[in-house]
C-alpha cells in the first residue's frame, strides 16, 4: 500500500513596491487589537494595552504579537505602550499586503508539483503558523525576489 503525499496549498509571492497613504494604519491605529487604546500622531501610532509587563523585552514581545507593523518603542509597566511607524505602503487590489511589503500572487498548486510547475527547486516551504508571521516574511523578501510559503492546514 502506497501512502498518499500529504498535500497544501502554496501560494508563490513576488515583492512589489510603490508606497502611499496605508489606511489599514489608521484602522489599526482607531481601533487597536486586545482592547488597546491608540492614538495617531503622524507616521507612529501610540498604543496602549492593559497588560502588564516587567521587562523591556517582554513589552517587545508583547508589542510583536499585537500588531505587524514597525515597533519604534515598546514600554512596560502596569500598562503595555508601543509605539509603532507606519510603512505608507499600500497595496493594489490585484496584492496582498504581508507587514510593510506588497506581494503578487503568481500561482497556486499542490505542494508535491509545485517546484516543477515554477521550474525552481525547493527544500521546505515556510509554514505560516499565526498572522504574527507576517513580519518574517516582509524580512525575507528583502533578500529574494519571490518565495514560497504554504498555509496551515
Amino acid at each position: 500500500m502506497v501512502a498518499k503525499p500529504y498535500c497544501t496549498v502554496l501560494i508563490v509571492l513576488c515583492f512589489v513596491c510603490h508606497c502611499t497613504t496605508d489606511v489599514a494604519f489608521d484602522g489599526f491605529c482607531s481601533s487597536p487589537p486586545h482592547f488597546g487604546n491608540g492614538m495617531r500622531e503622524g507616521s507612529q501610532c501610540t498604543v496602549t494595552y492593559d497588560f502588564k509587563s516587567t521587562a523591556a523585552s517582554e513589552a517587545v514581545q508583547l508589542c510583536a504579537r499585537a500588531a505587524p507593523y514597525v515597533i519604534k518603542k515598546a514600554t512596560f509597566g502596569e500598562r503595555t505602550t508601543c509605539i509603532y511607524e507606519n510603512s505608507n505602503i499600500t497595496c493594489r487590489t490585484t496584492e496582498t499586503a504581508i507587514g510593510n511589503r506588497c506581494f503578487v500572487i503568481e500561482g497556486y498548486g499542490d505542494y508535491s508539483n509545485f517546484s516543477m510547475q515554477c521550474g525552481w527547486v525547493f527544500v521546505q516551504p515556510h509554514v505560516i503558523e499565526n498572522e504574527f508571521e507576517r513580519e518574517w516574511i516582509s524580512g525575507e523578501s528583502q533578500k529574494q525576489r519571490a518565495f514560497v510559503i504554504k498555509r496551515k492546514n
